[in-house]
């Protein structure tokens, strides 16, 4: 019985190192190819039809693109502990294409510096989201899963106006 405990423990031990070593080696390209796409994505809408929504109700293709990075502040805060703004919030309304833009870039710029960085512990401590214990790793998950799910919106403003979508980059 002794024995069977120390094997299982090996095993948790090992498996654990595994989903780090994992983390590491893939996500830093994963992240890369997320902020490839979705700058595609906001690339190929013209400047001038940012403010376009379907509806009224929903957000524009513009505030789409700024929720990304809304997200982004919100997700590496419960992350990190600390928090970080990409833009005033009061301001924007008045915000252009390459704004908006350069916004998205920082904001993702501050996930692939923080991926690189931080501590194979901090990866696994437990933080609470929405009621929910789970890693920080999770917390990188969720941050792709946001961006692609408000990325994948844009794409249906990009095709109710008749514009090309950018082809998809996946793996």
């Amino acid at each position: 019985m002794k024995q069977s405990s120390s094997l299982l423990f090996f095993f948790l031990i090992a498996f654990q190192s595994f989903g780090q070593d994992y983390f590491r080696e893939t996500f830093p390209q994963v992240w890369q190819r997320t902020i490839d796409y979705t700058l595609s994505v906001a690339e190929s809408m013209p400047a001038d039809r940012y403010d376009f929504k379907p509806e009224e109700g929903f957000m524009s293709f513009g505030e789409q693109m700024l929720h990304i990075a809304g997200n982004i502040e919100y997700l590496t805060e419960k992350i990190t502990g600390e928090k970080v703004s990409f833009y005033d919030r009061e301001q924007a309304a008045a915000f252009k294409k390459k704004d908006i833009i350069s916004i998205l870039m920082e904001a993702n710029a501050q996930v692939a510096g923080l991926i690189l960085t931080i501590s194979s512990e901090a990866l696994q401590e437990e933080v609470t989201f929405g009621n929910v214990k789970m890693s920080r790793v999770n917390l990188f998950y969720l941050l792709r899963d946001h961006q692609t799910h408000h990325r994948g919106q844009a794409v249906v403003y990009l095709r109710l106006n008749e514009i090309k979508v950018p082809a998809y980059v996946g793996w």
